[in-house]
């Protein structure tokens, strides 16, 4: 059973309504992907990242320019062509994107479309991602031709996973208002060490069969012992 009253609602569906709903989806799914791949600690490594993530949008930009241009234009003359269920000419989703949205009520290019809103977003999420870190690159820069000594973290990185997802938990940092990735940037580049995939450690962290938070009972420990021996030797 045909949805549509006639050929001018179905065109409007699929070229106004249905690609704002998904790419959305596809948008947030570039995101998850991009954070959860994301290199920590080298910046060089990071940028490069970002780099080709535009690249990659641009390579799709470039390879349908002429229907980029079209809907951009906001020319109709072809929308019968794009925007009508029956065609052959189907642009189809990559996965894992193809998985979640139904292949079988779409146009032409009603995906294309939605993959193209999507990459407009996304293009401009990558190019903050990447003015941040051109920003903390040339603020390290500066700090280290005033003569800052750097630190380097010499504990295990199940101890600093443990550090930064507790830091994390309580909103110690920006009150609360921070991503894990951003906390863990920050000590990655601070303390010169790889983080690497910080939500992995946390699943081990997890499933621990002893204590889950071995490092922050060491903490405690040794901060409790260390005021002790203030109260027995007072310094100041």
């Amino acid at each position: 059973e045909n949805p549509f009253s006639d050929e001018s609602s179905e065109i409007n569906f699929f070229r106004e309504i249905k690609p704002l709903f998904d790419s959305k989806l596809i948008y947030y799914m570039k995101v998850y992907r991009f954070e959860t791949n994301f290199p920590s600690g080298d910046s060089k490594a990071q940028k490069k990242f970002i780099k080709r993530e535009l690249h990659e949008i641009r390579k799709t930009y470039k390879k349908y320019a002429a229907f980029y241009s079209y809907y951009r234009s906001g020319a109709t003359h072809l929308d019968a062509k794009y925007f009508l269920r029956g065609g052959t000419d189907i642009y189809l989703m990559p996965d894992p994107v193809s998985l979640v949205l139904d292949n079988t009520f779409q146009t032409p290019y009603d995906c294309l479309l939605s993959e193209f809103l999507a990459n407009d977003r996304f293009s401009q999420y990558l190019t903050t991602a990447l003015e941040k870190l051109q920003s903390k690159q040339q603020y390290q820069a500066g700090n280290s031709l005033s003569g800052r000594k750097d630190l380097t973290w010499t504990a295990s990185k199940a101890a600093l996973y443990e550090l930064i997802y507790a830091l994390f938990s309580v909103g110690a940092i920006n009150n609360g208002n921070t991503q894990l990735k951003e906390i863990a940037q920050f000590f990655a580049q601070g303390l010169n060490v790889d983080v690497g995939n910080m939500y992995r450690a946390i699943q081990e962290i997890r499933i621990r069969k002893k204590s889950r938070t071995n490092f922050i009972d060491q903490l405690k420990k040794r901060l409790e012992d260390r005021l002790d021996e203030l109260d027995e030797s007072p310094r100041f």
